[in-house]
């Protein structure tokens, strides 16, 4: 065959006649390389005759090599198929769990959508939509509820409130009171304005800020109108006030947030100056207001802005709620303006706020 040949020999005519790798072979089992073939060998003698049994291996170690290397293929190409399968399948399996983590992540208390279990069938990830379905809507409940609560609180408050205040403005009309009562109307007056003003500040922390509709502010016509109601205090202090503002100077803002934040941030600047000056500037959307009163402590400074957090001045004295700045910071990162503030005790504050998109 093309593999197996043999030889059988019966005098030295026939030996010498044999191909040269098989005539000095003793009889027995060899191996032997001939050129790139391997040959195994097996050699017998009977008397005078000597028998030669000749394997060629090459062809069947070439279909062996053939065969491992198409096996090696076979493998790889079965492992990248089943590679991209297995993602195929997990990506199958999880695209409903990844477009509910999605939908989850848009989700807002505000808007009512359609319940996240309509849009999906699978077993498990209809039992997690479902899950964030109840949650979401506890939390449209509790806002509600909330809402409703400080709707109820403001007009419950707020009410009384003018009602004193409108007794005020009447009884001061009248002629016969003497100097020590109206003193003490003003002082009600102004105990009415302070709670006023917490009530307000109160009620914006809870709803989380305002960040509504907004228009074009001229900014130097709206400090104008904020100054104006500080113009007692102001008077009642040798304070110097610098305002450094162009007249076309325009914000596009909301005017209740803008209002706001200048309000406190002069407030505080007249409140804890007692002499000097207050400058306020603005240039290209940026608002600055600087004094020279009282400072900050260096350790209060981390703390400015949390609520209800009141630092001790260098007189020893602690004023207000601690709610001014707090509700400046939460006004600022509700509408996305950044509010910067430096200062150093004993030698005065400078608040930046800036308006420009980030």
């Amino acid at each position: 065959t093309q593999n197996l040949y043999g030889y059988i020999v019966q005098n030295d005519g026939e030996f010498a006649a044999l191909p040269g790798y098989l005539r000095e072979l003793v009889p027995g089992i060899h191996h032997s390389f001939v050129g790139d073939r391997e040959l195994h060998i097996a050699v017998r003698r009977s008397g005078a005759t000597g028998f030669y049994l000749v394997y060629d291996v090459s062809r069947y170690e070439q279909g062996i090599k053939k065969f491992r290397m198409t096996l090696l293929f076979v493998t790889a190409v079965i492992s990248a198929l089943t590679v991209w399968m297995a993602f195929w399948l997990a990506g199958l399996l999880t695209r409903q769990v990844s477009d509910l983590a999605k939908r989850v992540e848009r989700l807002s208390p505000s808007e009512i959508e359609m319940p996240l279990a309509a849009k999906y069938n699978d077993e498990e990830v209809l039992g997690l939509a479902r899950a964030f379905d109840g949650y979401h809507q506890r939390v449209q409940e509790l806002l509600d509820r909330e809402q409703e609560f400080t709707a109820n609180a403001s007009h419950e408050l707020r009410t009384p409130l003018t009602q004193i205040r409108t007794c005020c403005e009447l009884l001061a009309q009248n002629d016969a009171l003497d100097a020590k009562s109206k003193r003490r109307l003003d002082d009600v007056s102004l105990a009415v304005d302070h709670m006023t003003e917490t009530i307000n500040s109160l009620l914006l922390l809870a709803r989380g800020g305002t960040h509504g509709e907004t228009e074009p502010i001229p900014v130097k016509a709206c400090l104008d109108r904020i100054l104006a109601s500080f113009t007692d205090m102001l008077a009642a202090k040798p304070i110097a006030l610098e305002v450094s503002i162009c007249s076309e100077a325009v914000l596009q803002v909301n005017k209740d947030a803008l209002d706001l934040v200048l309000t406190n941030l002069i407030k505080n600047a007249i409140a804890y100056t007692e002499q000097g000056k207050i400058s306020v500037g603005y240039e290209a959307q940026r608002l600055c207001i600087e004094d020279t009163g009282a400072g900050i402590a260096a350790a209060d400074l981390p703390h400015v802005f949390g609520r209800f957090y009141r630092g001790t001045s260098h007189t020893g004295k602690q004023g207000g709620l601690g709610l001014g700045l707090a509700i400046v910071k939460s006004i600022c990162d509700q509408c996305g303006w950044r509010i910067a503030l430096r200062s150093e005790e004993n030698r005065g504050t400078r608040v930046t706020l800036d308006f420009s998109p980030a």
